[in-house]
């Protein structure tokens, strides 16, 4: 993946099988993260231009990483933690402002509202809010995503009460304001 001058790649060393992913930007600041838990732990140590470079302090933890990457993503697509959607890319169709957008489907990186362990949803006044964290070890931060929709009448979050019509809730559009 390659976007706003930072590159990420996952690898896998063939020598000991560990997965690792490699990230890097424009700064030639780079990254090597394992990829997946390492029951010996890892070491890390930082390099040249606060990069970081991650290894598991047993070399024979990296054996099985690819079906333990395969394993966990399987799990988390069992659970619902990821939901489909679609990815919005804004492609500059002449040069100066007009913009048009290309939309792509795609599995989304942020739990799905049915992964109540990894999601908060709360409804008020017929608009379901769900919000969401995830943790990026490659920008050592986290990223959270707020979804915010009115309900419908025939919608899976109205029952119990929670849909509201135009005339009670008062208005008829919602948006997040940051």
């Amino acid at each position: 993946l390659i976007a706003s001058g930072e590159m990420k790649v996952v690898a896998m060393d063939l020598n000991t099988g560990q997965i690792y992913s490699l990230t890097g930007d424009t700064m030639n600041t780079q990254q090597q993260l394992v990829a997946t838990p390492c029951q010996g732990g890892i070491e890390s140590r930082t390099i040249s231009r606060g990069g970081t470079i991650q290894n598991p302090t047993d070399p024979s933890d990296g054996k099985d990483s690819l079906l333990r990457w395969f394993e966990e993503h399987a799990r988390r697509l069992d659970r619902d933690y990821y939901s489909v959607g679609n990815i919005i890319e804004y492609v500059d169709v002449v040069s100066g402002a007009s913009f048009a957008s290309i939309e792509y489907p795609s599995l989304l990186r942020f739990p799905s509202a049915r992964d109540v362990e990894n999601c908060s949803r709360a409804v008020t006044r017929g608009v379901e809010a769900v919000a969401s964290a995830i943790y990026v070890p490659e920008m050592n931060m986290f990223v959270y995503s707020i979804r915010l929709r009115l309900l419908a009448p025939d919608d899976d979050g109205a029952e119990e009460g929670n849909y509201a019509s135009r005339e009670l809730r008062g208005f008829d559009t919602c948006q997040l304001v940051s």
